[in-house]
């Protein structure tokens, strides 16, 4: 079949011979995909019309069939028929079941590699079976089969007297007479016959459904056949399936031992991801004691997520990991994790609750406990907000609060402080620092040398493999004509214009002069959950004024408004007052003018290679010499084009998604901390990428914490603080008026003069 690709047989047995309780991978993916089935089956319950979509909500099942046990199938199809049941009554229920039936032959029949065949067998099989179970029900709770009979015979009963009412009012009620009779007549064969009615009928809908949900579904679960399963937290020794076919699961009562994650001592340690060529770390040996601060250094590629998962409990591909028990990671008293994305750690939807999110009902602490933790990590105040409703950076406060709560004996944080502002960021690192006393240990990986010196010792890694890139060259065009680029005149982003020299801090030496205003923002505000208990407000009356070719840094502590006001400049959120324009046009009418590149550049690189992913982004138009163009726009070697994903770098990683924004040649180009988690080598590729691409005239607004770095290649800075507007006086010397049409209405003189930062203000001070 075109399009699919099947999974190795030594993989399906595997997958079939796995023995024990269910993975966390396993409960996530249940529990996400089973919320899924419950909106859909409960929607069409309440809305008629879209009953026929119902064979949808068959597809979180088949990708659960295709790709786990027929235990974790069957665990979501209880739990989640319990709370359709529980939502919208039998009705939902009954659905979810046949959804369940049908998504578990097709999926089944997809992982062991069958065809239209074997999925008619089966539904024919699973189709006699639900329904003699149906009918042996219904013969034995006899209430109920009344009930179902009186409910049939009651809608053949008001179909006929709709169809003869709408005869009679036609002028010819002879003419239904006949189907009529029929009718009632199938309604006193259904009360008869009702037992093989129901085997017939029941056996016929799975039939059908199962044809028609093999037909949708194929193509899915075809695509998604190629996808790693391997999970890094499902190779966790205490939590995860037997790495080779009927060995006992690691869960087993018989391996579960006490949490004493320390001393841990590696032996010439090494590990390589499955499917991957490249190792992820090689021959390491260490020793982490009780009550130590260390930090983990090295360049990115160089395995200290990687080690990370090692400390956690994650076995090695080779060499020797001895601890006194098990690593224990979330338990109480064991190895607590913060991980790079806050979001993919954030379960509950209360601040307060998430803390004590999965502690045993013995440990979870006090409400003025949880209280003093939320403190600890600047978060006081904020227990019954929603975590939806923080920032990124409070969000990762969040996620260390909740570590802080289960008293860990070792707390590893994985660039905890990449995304925190650098006053929390100080603050959290006094934290760290202050837990070993405490008898906790703390294993930090960070690029900052500031959170590695006020650790005890340092381990520095080295790549296993080294990444390849090809450096950005300096670009320096005549002044007075655009740059030339890759996509034709002026290159990617670029609208034309004329260049200035700059004297200092410039890169290069050659910066576009910005020309007529291209994005527009005035009197912005934004309030989320606007008029329900939980509104909150996050921007306040934003004047700001971007103008062609210029570059802007926007900085602010966490819970500023940073993120919304990205996502409003791109088009992705409409504010709740004022207006974003882009051209004069409303942004949000033109998503795509305006290019946003997300923290996480991994949640923006989805194809496997670097090809597909540029050609995805760039849409149907791209060609191999533009993906080859993109890449030496961001200056990556053509070679990469092949390379899977998993194997670039977080340097490559972000360039490459830089890659794809720019082959859609944007008006302006948004980017969320673009410099977050890099490496100081990454992180200066990815500045003189930012630079080189302000030389070429595109519109470039940055939030960013790393304003030094970043300095040299805008023209002004401007700062959020409690969702308003602050120019910065120090960009640099003299002033220059900058005003969105009817922006002035009530400022102050002073402001347009730059003498003082000013709240709501719409000047700002150029760099010259």
């Amino acid at each position: 079949m075109k399009g699919r690709t099947a999974r190795p047989a030594a993989d399906r047995t595997a997958a079939r011979r796995i023995t024990g309780p269910l993975s966390p991978t396993e409960m996530a993916t249940c529990a996400t995909l089973g919320t899924t089935v419950v909106a859909l089956t409960v929607i069409a319950s309440v809305i008629p019309a879209l009953t026929a979509a119902q064979v949808l909500a068959a597809a979180p099942f088949a990708l659960i069939a295709q790709r786990y046990r027929a235990r974790a199938v069957t665990t979501s199809a209880v739990a989640t028929t319990v709370v359709a049941f529980a939502v919208a009554g039998w009705t939902s229920a009954t659905a979810v079941i046949s959804c369940a039936l049908v998504g578990g032959v097709v999926g089944t029949v997809h992982r062991r590699g069958g065809g239209l065949l074997m999925v008619l067998a089966s539904a024919l099989l699973v189709g006699l079976a639900s329904s003699a179970v149906g009918v042996i029900l219904l013969w034995i709770l006899r209430p109920l089969r009344e009930l179902v009979l009186l409910v049939m015979r009651s809608s053949l009963e008001g179909t006929t007297r709709s169809m003869e009412w709408a005869a009679r009012n036609a002028g010819s009620p002879d003419a239904v007479a006949g189907a009529a009779t029929v009718l009632r007549g199938l309604g006193d064969v259904v009360t008869r016959q009702w037992a093989p009615l129901l085997l017939i009928s029941g056996t016929f809908s799975m039939l059908l459904t199962a044809i028609v949900a093999w037909w949708l579904l194929r193509g899915m679960l075809g695509r998604l056949a190629g996808l790693s399963e391997h999970d890094p937290l499902d190779a966790l020794s205490n939590t995860a399936p037997p790495a080779h076919p009927g060995q006992p699961h690691p869960a087993d009562p018989a391996r579960v031992a006490e949490a004493q994650p320390l001393p841990v001592v590696f032996d010439h340690v090494s590990y390589r991801y499955p499917g991957v060529d490249r190792i992820a770390l090689n021959d390491l040996s260490m020793r982490i004691d009780p009550a130590e601060f260390v930090a983990v250094t090295g360049a990115n590629g160089s395995g200290k997520s990687t080690l990370a998962r090692l400390l956690a409990g994650m076995e090695p591909t080779s060499g020797r990991v001895t601890r006194p028990g098990r690593a224990g990671l979330g338990a109480a008293a064991g190895t607590a994790m913060v991980m790079q994305s806050p979001d993919s750690q954030i379960l509950s939807t209360r601040v307060a609750d998430e803390v004590v999110w999965g502690l045993p009902a013995d440990s979870v602490p006090e409400p003025e406990q949880v209280e003093r933790l939320l403190e600890v990590v600047g978060l006081g105040g904020l227990g019954d907000q929603h975590p939806n409703a923080l920032s990124g950076g409070q969000q990762q406060r969040l996620v260390v609060a909740a570590a802080l709560a289960r008293s860990p004996r070792l707390l590893i944080a994985d660039e905890a402080t990449a995304m925190i502002d650098p006053a929390g960021r100080a603050d959290l690192v006094e934290v760290f620092g202050r837990l070993p006393a405490r008898g906790t240990a703390v294993v930090t990986i960070t690029h900052r040398r500031e959170e590695a010196e006020a650790a005890q010792r340092r381990i520095h890694l080295e790549p296993a493999v080294p990444v390849r890139s090809r450096p950005t060259a300096g670009f320096a065009p005549p002044p007075g004509r655009g740059a030339p680029g890759p996509f034709g005149p002026g290159g990617p982003g670029l609208r034309g214009g004329v260049g200035r020299q700059v004297g200092q801090g410039g890169q290069g030496g050659y910066r576009p002069t910005p020309g007529n205003p291209v994005l527009v923002l005035q009197h912005v505000g934004h309030r989320y959950a606007a008029g329900t208990p939980w509104e909150h407000r996050a921007l306040t009356d934003i004047n700001l004024v971007v103008r062609r070719g210029e570059a802007i840094l926007i900085t602010g502590e966490n819970g500023s408004g940073k993120s919304t006001l990205t996502w409003i400049l791109a088009g992705l959120i409409t504010p709740t007052e004022g207006t974003c324009t882009l051209n004069s046009e409303p942004v949000h009418k033109n998503l795509g003018s305006v290019a946003l590149a997300f923290q996480n550049a991994r949640l923006q690189v989805v194809r496997p290679t670097v090809c597909e992913d540029i050609e995805a982004a760039g849409g149907e138009e791209m060609t191999t010499g533009k993906v080859s163009a993109a890449l030496d726009a961001v200056g990556l070697d053509r070679v990469l084009a092949a390379s899977p994903i998993t194997r670039l770098s977080g340097g490559q990683l972000r360039r490459v998604a830089l890659a794809g924004l720019l082959a859609r040649n944007p008006e302006v180009l948004v980017l969320d901390e673009p410099l977050a988690g890099l490496d100081p080598g990454a992180r200066a590729e990815v500045t003189a990428l930012l630079g080189e691409l302000r030389q070429r005239g595109t519109t470039l607004v940055i939030v960013s914490h790393d304003t030094d770095e970043l300095r040299s290649i805008v023209d002004c800075r401007v700062a959020l603080r409690d969702g308003m507007v602050h120019y910065l006086d120090d960009t640099a010397p003299g002033a220059r008026t900058d005003t969105a049409p009817a922006a002035h209405h009530g400022s102050s003189p002073q402001a347009h003069h730059g003498t003082a930062p000013q709240a709501q203000g719409t000047t700002r001070e150029p760099r010259r």
